[in-house]
């Protein structure tokens, strides 16, 4: 029998890359800027635009790839629906005006500055909105593998906020937004989480992490 060797980066492939990126998209989150969708600026991702974007039925919640979203019918309705989501200028309820109507609405605004999206390749556009909502996730605790769930997603959110750092528990009361968990950023929620989950003595795991355990997997295959 041959003597262990030390691991490698090369035995790894690509987790260096993804340890880096976690932390970029984790240091990234702390500076509360708004983000990038093909050059135009969006909101961080929430509990609340999760919502929204159920309702309308986005796609791009699903784990569906972008070389399957080209090809759906109305994907440009769907693109253009969860931008105006996330965008900085979304406004509930707000409409397109006539051109003669003398004050521009919300969305008027988001129609002038975000229209030009549509020149640019749908697929690109479909990559940048699943990488956004990707990374959003990019702490979040793996898929249980069951379907039953006896509360929300912004229940459990606000009920943690509220009992571990003094947020409010009535996240559906619009005023004030001040300490309202629904509208803290989904990758500072994830972040928390893993935070109170380590200092209580549980184990907790990165995506990255994968990638060693596929790498050992596959010299394990080898020696076989």
């Amino acid at each position: 029998m041959q003597g262990a060797r030390p691991f490698l980066e090369t035995d790894f492939p690509g987790y260096a890359e993804a340890v880096a990126r976690e932390g970029l998209i984790r240091s990234a989150a702390c500076l509360g800027l708004n983000e990038k969708i093909c050059g135009l600026e969006v909101k961080p991702l929430t509990a609340y635009h999760i919502r929204l974007l159920g309702f309308v039925r986005s796609p791009f919640l699903l784990k569906i790839k972008a070389e399957s979203l080209v090809s759906k019918p109305d994907i440009v309705d769907d693109v253009m629906k969860f931008l105006w989501i996330v965008s900085p200028m979304f406004k509930s309820g707000s409409k397109t005006t006539s051109k003669w109507w003398p004050r521009r609405s919300a969305r008027d605004k988001f129609n002038r500055v975000f229209g030009p999206v549509l020149n640019q390749k749908i697929d690109k556009v479909c990559r940048e909105i699943l990488e956004y909502v990707d990374e959003a996730y990019i702490d979040a605790e793996p898929p249980t593998g069951s379907d039953k769930s006896f509360y929300e997603f912004e229940v459990g959110i606000a009920d943690e906020m509220h009992e571990h750092y003094g947020y409010r528990v009535d996240f559906w009361n619009p005023m004030p937004q001040e300490k309202n968990s629904i509208h803290v950023p989904l990758k500072l929620i994830f972040q928390f989480r893993k935070r109170r989950l380590q200092n209580a003595g549980q184990i907790v795991c990165n995506q990255s992490e994968k990638l060693i355990s596929d790498g050992l997997d596959a010299m394990n295959k080898k020696e076989k």
